[in-house]
Formats: structure tokens, C-alpha cells, sequence
């Protein structure tokens, strides 16, 4: 499958974009790059190809969203080293374990999952991508990815007060609204932990979805906006003490003091969310027991 745009974060075209977009004229952009004129038009007649109205002039019109170019520049933040934008994907968590330290967006994905290998519904509007987590992870802490970036996609949407239902689910009036999905790849010491994130944005709800999902359709936020929000997000969580990322994400859980119903495998916990342990697992007290659910569906009783 070939990506629309795949880039080298280093790529001399990204700082072309900028200059464009500063308003620099073709000759003047070639002059302070010190490349030909012909490499700027030959750019932004790739720009034009993915959405860009721009004038003869090389003044940018309209720029689409998603934006593929300022979603290249906010991926530096995440600490990859590649980005590849598709129009139609199958799974962007599917190519970023193919392509090493990339960040892969896609403007639709025909076979996005979820958790629990559920589809995820990813129609045009919302916000899809994946990226490989910039450390190595041994397989036993891999949870602790999914619980950053749990909190990484509740700061970015903390403006719509959105919240976390453990272990990963986020919620904004009681509906989902961002699923996170990590999948490890690898040897178990150090594997490469692709991290996937779906957030509805201006995409249109199937109506069987519609009671307990929702979007940010009604806040006129863009795809860039929030992608790029993540973005900087996560390079300040990331440089957290552990203890603070957890601490950061309690205080966004909505589900402590709740009655739950919570099932791990073949196991069925059902009772009060009394707290979280130092490692995210729900403690549930089950009448006299206290149960810990290290993973699992959490359903609100």
C-alpha cells in the first residue's frame, strides 16, 4: 500500500512548507534553502495533489484537514523520525508496525480496531493515526503506554471535559469519544509498542453508535488542531515521573466510587471501584473482597 505522502521528518520540504506558509514567494524560498525553483514548484504541486489551494503565486489559499504538512511538523513531538499520511488506510496500526519510528495518519482507515479486536468505525472526519513509542518497553510494563496515553488524549480534549473510564476508554457527557489501542511488537524485554489512537471529530456516528458514542462536532475544532494538541501533549507527559503520570490520570478517572461490572477472560467482578493501585489496576470491592483487575471491559452498573 503507498502512502499519499511518506516523509523524513528531516526532509528539506517541510521547511519549503513553512516558508510557504510565512508567505515567501518561490524564487525566495529556493534562494534561502539554496535548492532550485523547480524543486519548490515541483513541492507544491505535490501539495496541490493532497488538498492545498494555492495560487500561482505560491500563496496558500485554503489548507485541508486533516493537514498532512503541519501534522508532519507536530509529529516531531511524538519522537519519531518518519511520517506517512493516507487518504484510505486499512489500519494505521497495521502499517506503523511494518515502518520503524513513523507516525502514520489516514483520513479514513476501512479496518480500524479496537480493543478486544473490535472494529472501530473510522469514516472521514475523525482523527486516526498511530506511531511507535519513542523507548523501549519491556512486555510487562507495556500497560503503563496505554495509561500515558490515556492521559495524553484526556489533556488534549480536557476543554470539552472529557474523562477516563478505566482502563482506557475517554468520555465526554458520558460517551465515547477517543479509543486507544497498543499493540507490542518484538522480543518481550524490549519490544516496540505501536500506540493507536481514534478520536471522532466531524465524523458522522453510525445511529446504532449514537447513545453511547459522540464527537467534537459541535465545538468547531479541526483534525489538525487536535492531532497537533496531542502532540505536544505527549512530549510533556512523557518526561513525567511515573508516580506523576499516574497521579495526573487518576485525577481524570471517572470511574472511582462508581458501581461496575467488570469482565476480565472469564471472569466477572462486579462491585465498587473503591481506587487504582501504583500500577493502574482497578481495586473493586466484590461484597467482603477486595478483587484487582489489572485489565478488563468496565461496564457502569
Amino acid at each position: 500500500m503507498c502512502a499519499d505522502l511518506a516523509i523524513s521528518l528531516k526532509d528539506k520540504r517541510l521547511k519549503i512548507y513553512e516558508l510557504l506558509r510565512k508567505g515567501y514567494s518561490g524564487e525566495r524560498i529556493a534562494k534561502t534553502l539554496g535548492i532550485s525553483r523547480s524543486a519548490v514548484w515541483k513541492f507544491v504541486e505535490k501539495l496541490r495533489s493532497l488538498g492545498y489551494e494555492i495560487d500561482r503565486n505560491y500563496n496558500i489559499l485554503s489548507i485541508p484537514d486533516p493537514s498532512p504538512l503541519d501534522a508532519a511538523l507536530c509529529s516531531k513531538k511524538l519522537g519519531v523520525e518518519k511520517f506517512l499520511y493516507f487518504e484510505e488506510v486499512d489500519s494505521t496500526n497495521n502499517v506503523a508496525k511494518k515502518e520503524e519510528r513513523s507516525c502514520v495518519l489516514a483520513k479514513r482507515q476501512t479496518a480500524g480496531r479496537g480493543r478486544l479486536g473490535r472494529k472501530w468505525e473510522s469514516e472521514e472526519g475523525g482523527l486516526y493515526f498511530s506511531f511507535e513509542f519513542p523507548r523501549k518497553v519491556p512486555a510487562v510494563k507495556a500497560h503503563r503506554v496505554t495509561i500515558l496515553t490515556g492521559l495524553v488524549v484526556a489533556k488534549t480534549l480536557e476543554k470539552f471535559n472529557a474523562k477516563i473510564k478505566w482502563p482506557n476508554d475517554i468520555l465526554i457527557d458520558g460517551k465515547k469519544v477517543s479509543g486507544i489501542l497498543c499493540e507490542l511488537v518484538g522480543e518481550e524485554l524490549s519490544s516496540r509498542v505501536i500506540v493507536g489512537v481514534g478520536i471522532n471529530v466531524k465524523n458522522e456516528l453510525p445511529e446504532e453508535l449514537k447513545d453511547r458514542a459522540t464527537t467534537l462536532k459541535n465545538y468547531n475544532v479541526s483534525i489538525t488542531e487536535i492531532f497537533c494538541s496531542f502532540a505536544n501533549n505527549f512530549a510533556e507527559v512523557l518526561n513525567l515521573e511515573w508516580s506523576k503520570i499516574l497521579e495526573k490520570w487518576r485525577q481524570l478517572l471517572d470511574t472511582i466510587g462508581k458501581e461496575v461490572e467488570v469482565r476480565a477472560g472469564s471472569e466477572v467482578y462486579r462491585g465498587i471501584a473503591l481506587d487504582v493501585d501504583d500500577e493502574g489496576a482497578l481495586i473493586v470491592k466484590c461484597g467482603d473482597e477486595l478483587e484487582r483487575v489489572f485489565s478488563g471491559e468496565c461496564f457502569y452498573m
